[in-house]
C-alpha cells in the first residue's frame, strides 16, 4: 500500500533543522528586531514615507541587516525545502501507486482464473457425480439380476440331481426286473433243454410223452426260449448303453450348471468391487465437489475485496493528491505573496540589488526547486550597499513581521502536524509490524503442526494399506485352497458314489439270486420224496414198475421165503440198484443254511454301505455348505478390506494433497515473513530514538512559533 500509515517512516525533513537555524538566529538579536519594528510602525502610524527618510551609516546598520537576510532566508530556504520535499513524496507516491494499480490487476486475473478453475472444476465433478450415481445404478441392478440367475441356476441344478435320482431308481428297477426275468428264462431253456434231450417229462420216475415230444414242436419251444434270454440280454445292454448316455449327459449338464455358478459369482465378486470402487470415487467426487462449492464464494468474495481495497486505494490517492495539490498551492501562494509584497513595498534601493539572472520567489515557489538560488538580496554583499540595505531590511522586517508572520505560523504549524502525523503512522506501523510478526510466528508453528499431523497420517495410511493388501492376497490364496479341495472332494465324492452304487446293485443282485436258489430248494424239499424206494415196497405189496412197453407184476409172496407150493414160478431177483432217498436233504439243508447265511451277511453289508453312503452324502453337503459359507465369508472379508483400502487411498491422496497445500502455504508465510522482517525489524529496533529526535523536533517548532509570536525564551528545548 501507498498510503501514508503504511509507508516506511522518513527521517526528519530538512526543513525542521532550517526551523531550529530560524530559532537560533531569531534569538541572536531580538532588541533590534523589536526596535525595527517598532520604528517601521511609527513610520507608517505618521505617514512619513520610507524614502523620505535618510539612510543610516553602513557600519552602524550592518550588524542588524545581517541578521535580517538570514532570518527571511531561513523562512525562505524553509518552505523552498518542504515544497521540494512535496514533490519528491508525489513522485515517491506516484510511482508506488502505479506499482499497486499493476499489483491490483495481476492480483484480479490470477484470483479470476483460480474462479474460472474453480468453476470448471464444480461443472466437471457434477457431470462425474451424475456420471457415477448412474454407473452406480447399474451396477446394482447387474448384481440383482445375477442373484437371480444364480437362484434359478440353483433350483435348475437341484431339479436335474431329482430327476437323475429318479431315473437311477427307474434303472434299478428296470434292470431287476430284466436280471429277474433273464434268470427264470434261463432256467427255463435248462428244463426245456433237458426234456427235448430226455424226449419226454419225469414223472415218478416214469418218462411221459406229451405234446412238446412231438418232432419241432420242443425245438420251436426252447428256440422261442433262446431268443426271448437274448432278447432280455439286449434288452439288457441298450438298457446299461442308455444310462450310461443319460449320466453322461446329466453329468455334463451339472458341469456346466456348476461352472456357471462359479462364473456368476466371479462375475458378482467383480460386479461388487466395481460398486465399491465407484461408491468410493462418488464420494471423492463428492468431496471435491463440496470443496469447490465452498472455494467459488471465498474466490468471489476475495476477488470483491480486492475490488473494493483497490477502488478505496485509487479513491484515497485521488484525495491525496488534491490535498497535496492544495498544500502546494498554499506555499506557493504563501511565497509569491511574500514576494509580490516585498517586491512592491521595498524601496528603489532595495528592488536594485537584484540579479537578473536570479530566478523570482513565484518561479521558485511554483515547485520546480532542483537549481533554485535564493534571492538575490540575501547574496548581495558589497560595502557600497550596505547603507541602502539595512534601512530597507528593517522595513521589510517590519512589513514581514506584519503581512507574512500568520503564513509563516500556518507553515510552521502545518510542520509540527506532519511531524505527528508520521509519529503516529510510524506508531501504528510498529504495531501493525509486532501484530504481524506474532501472527506470521503462530502461522507458521500451526503450518508445521498442521505438516507433522498429515505426515504421521500418511505414514500410518501407508502401512494400513500395505497390510491390506497382504490381508486380501493371503484371503485370496486360502479361497484358492477351498476351491481346489472342493473340487477334489467332489471328485471323489462321485467316485464314492458311483463305486457304491456299483457294488450295491451286484451285492442286491447276489442278495436276490440267493433268496431264489434258497426259495428253489426250500420249495423241492418241501415236496414229497418219491425216491424213498425201501418205503414205496413196504407200504405196497405190489408195485408196478413202469420200464418202457413191460409189465412186471410182482408177488410177495413169491418172494424167496414164500409159498413154494404155488404153481407159479418165481422170477429171478433183480439185480440191487439203490437203497433209501436219493434227496440229500441233509446236505440241501446245510446249503440252504450255508445260503442263508450268505443273504444275512450281504444284507447287513448292504446296510452298513447304505448308512456309510449317506452319512459321506451328508459330509459331503456339509462341506459344500461350509465351504460356501467360509466362501462367502472370505469374500466379504476381501470386500470390506478392499473398499477399506480405497478409503484409505483416497484419504491417503487428500492427504498428501493437503500436505503439499501446507507446505507450499508454509513456504509462503515464510516469504512473508521474511519479508515482515525486512521491512519491520529496522522500524522497531529504531523507533524509540526516532521518537525522541521527533519529539524534539516537534518541541522545536513549537519554540519557533513562541518566538514568533513574541516570546524571547525557547523554553522547551532550552535554545
Amino acid at each position: 500500500s501507498t498510503s501514508r500509515a503504511h509507508r516506511m517512516p522518513r527521517p526528519p525533513q530538512p526543513c525542521a533543522w532550517r526551523a531550529l537555524a530560524l530559532v537560533v538566529l531569531v534569538l541572536l538579536g531580538p532588541h533590534q528586531e523589536h526596535s525595527s519594528v517598532a520604528d517601521a510602525a511609527r513610520i507608517r502610524a505618521t505617514g512619513t514615507d520610507a524614502a523620505s527618510r535618510a539612510p543610516q551609516d553602513p557600519a552602524k546598520s550592518d550588524g542588524p541587516w545581517k541578521r535580517d537576510a538570514k532570518r527571511l532566508k531561513v523562512v525562505y530556504d524553509a518552505l523552498s525545502d518542504m515544497l521540494a520535499n512535496i514533490n519528491k513524496e508525489e513522485q515517491q507516491e506516484a510511482q508506488n501507486i502505479a506499482t499497486f494499480q499493476k499489483w491490483c490487476g495481476s492480483e484480479a486475473g490470477d484470483f479470476q482464473k483460480v474462479l474460472d478453475q474453480a468453476l470448471l472444476v464444480r461443472d466437471e465433478k457434477s457431470v462425474t457425480k451424475k456420471e457415477l450415481e448412474a454407473t452406480i445404478a447399474k451396477l446394482e441392478n447387474d448384481l440383482g439380476l445375477i442373484q437371480k440367475q444364480e437362484q434359478e441356476t440353483s433350483d435348475e441344478l437341484s431339479q436335474e440331481q431329482q430327476i437323475d435320482n429318479e431315473d437311477d431308481k427307474k434303472y434299478e428297477q428296470d434292470m431287476t426286473l430284466n436280471t429277474q426275468a433273464a434268470s427264470q428264462v434261463t432256467e427255463a431253456v435248462k428244463i426245456v433243454g433237458k426234456v427235448h434231450e430226455q424226449g419226454g417229462f419225469l414223472q415218478n420216475g416214469v418218462l411221459t410223452q406229451v405234446q412238446l415230444n412231438e418232432p419241432g414242436e420242443s425245438s420251436y419251444v426252447l428256440g422261442i426260449m433262446k431268443q426271448l434270454r437274448k432278447t432280455l440280454g439286449d434288452t439288457r445292454t441298450k438298457l446299461m448303453d442308455s444310462q450310461k448316455i443319460q449320466e453322461d449327459d446329466s453329468g455334463a449338464l451339472v458341469h456346466t450348471k456348476r461352472q456357471q455358478l462359479q462364473s456368476l459369482a466371479q462375475e458378482k465378486s467383480g460386479k461388487n468391487e466395481q460398486l465399491t470402487q465407484a461408491r468410493v470415487d462418488l464420494e471423492e467426487v463428492k468431496r471435491d465437489l463440496n470443496r469447490s462449492l465452498k472455494k467459488i464464494p471465498r474466490v468471489e468474495k476475495r476477488i470483491d475485496g480486492t475490488k473494493a481495497h483497490c477502488d478505496a486505494k485509487e479513491k484515497a490517492w485521488k484525495a491525496r493528491k488534491a490535498d497535496r495539490k492544495a498544500e502546494k498551492d498554499s506555499i506557493a501562494e504563501a511565497l509569491g505573496f511574500l514576494t509580490q509584497s516585498v517586491m512592491e513595498t521595498m524601496s528603489p534601493n532595495v528592488s536594485a540589488i537584484a540579479q537578473p539572472s536570479s530566478p523570482s520567489w513565484q518561479s521558485f515557489g511554483s515547485g520546480d526547486t532542483s537549481s533554485a538560488e535564493p534571492p538575490a538580496f540575501v547574496q548581495a554583499s558589497s560595502k557600497s550597499a550596505r547603507s541602502s540595505r539595512a534601512g530597507s531590511l528593517a522595513y521589510l522586517s517590519a512589513l514581514a513581521d506584519r503581512q507574512s508572520g500568520n503564513e509563516v505560523k500556518k507553515v510552521v504549524k502545518d510542520m509540527a502536524v506532519v511531524l505527528q502525523t508520521q509519529q503516529k503512522d510510524e506508531d501504528a506501523l510498529v504495531q501493525q509490524c509486532k501484530a504481524s510478526l506474532d501472527g506470521k510466528n503462530d502461522d507458521v508453528a500451526q503450518n508445521k503442526d498442521d505438516i507433522a499431523r498429515l505426515v504421521a497420517g500418511i505414514n500410518f495410511k501407508d502401512s494400513e494399506i500395505l497390510s491390506l493388501s497382504a490381508e486380501v492376497t493371503e484371503l485370496k490364496g486360502a479361497l484358492a485352497d477351498l476351491q481346489s479341495n472342493l473340487e477334489n472332494a467332489t471328485a471323489m465324492r462321485k467316485e464314492e458314489k458311483k463305486m457304491h452304487e456299483s457294488q450295491s446293485k451286484d451285492r442286491k443282485l447276489s442278495v436276490k439270486v440267493v433268496k431264489q436258489s434258497m426259495q428253489v430248494l426250500k420249495k423241492f424239499y418241501s415236496t414229497k420224496d418219491v425216491t424213498a424206494f425201501a418205503r414205496v415196497l413196504q407200504q405196497a405189496p405190489s408195485s408196478a414198475l413202469q420200464l418202457g412197453e413191460d409189465l412186471v407184476v410182482v408177488d410177495v409172496s413169491e418172494a424167496p421165503g414164500g409159498n413154494s407150493d404155488s404153481n407159479v414160478t418165481s422170477p429171478t431177483a433183480p439185480p440191487a440198484t439203490w437203497s433209501g432217498s436219493s434227496r440229500k436233504t441233509l446236505a440241501g439243508a446245510g446249503i440252504m443254511g450255508l445260503l442263508a447265511k450268505l443273504r444275512d451277511d450281504m444284507s447287513a453289508e448292504q446296510r452298513t454301505a447304505d448308512i456309510e453312503e449317506q452319512e459321506a452324502v451328508t459330509a459331503f453337503e456339509k462341506l459344500q455348505k461350509d465351504s460356501r459359507s467360509q466362501f462367502d465369508d472370505s469374500m466379504a472379508e476381501i470386500t470390506e478390506r478392499m473398499k477399506r483400502k480405497a478409503t484409505l487411498t483416497v484419504k491417503l491422496n487428500s492427504d498428501k494433497e493437503d500436505k503439499a497445500g501446507e507446505e507450499e502455504e508454509l513456504g509462503t508465510i515464510e516469504g512473508q515473513l521474511k519479508a515482515l522482517h525486512k521491512k519491520c525489524d529496522e522500524v522497531v529496533r529504531t523507533i524509540k530514538d526516532r521518537t525522541k529526535a521527533r519529539d524534539f523536533e516537534i518541541s522545536q517548532l513549537r519554540d519557533v512559533l513562541d518566538i514568533i509570536s513574541g516570546s524571547q525564551l525557547a523554553v522547551r528545548t532550552g535554545a
